[in-house]
């Protein structure tokens, strides 16, 4: 999910993105969506997201609102990644304790940095 603050930051992201996406061979694979986030998730039609990026308001209850919004579209076996996993951002770490604590439904992947990774195991 690509967050910018405005139009030109979109552009320039989108540029970036695509530079990224070529490099990696991932280009066409990458859906950029300039929204707020609960507007587009629940407006996603685009199949089942295979990497989620949540990196927003760092309360608990807007961590929360976005993994309920956006987790029906992740696939089985997809990635959700949390910025800020750290103890800086209590939320974001409640939150993703909620999720291990959901027997078969999380798997954790791994921290790099700030990041956590987690799968859907079903």
């Amino acid at each position: 999910m690509l967050n910018a603050s405005t139009i030109e930051d979109a552009a320039l992201d989108d540029g970036r993105l695509a530079l990224a996406e070529l490099r990696l061979g991932l280009f066409g694979q990458v859906e950029p969506v300039v929204s707020e986030s609960a507007a587009a998730a629940r407006s996603w039609k685009h199949g089942p997201i295979r990497l989620l990026f949540i990196d927003g308001d760092h309360s608990h209850a807007a961590v929360r609102q976005d993994l309920d919004l956006w987790s029906p579209h992740l696939a089985v076996g997809g990635q959700v990644v949390f910025d800020d996993a750290s103890e800086t951002y209590p939320g974001v770490l409640q939150v993703v304790d909620q999720m291990l604590a959901e027997p078969g439904r999380w798997q954790d992947a791994m921290s790099v940095g700030k990041c956590r990774m987690l799968i859907k195991a079903g």
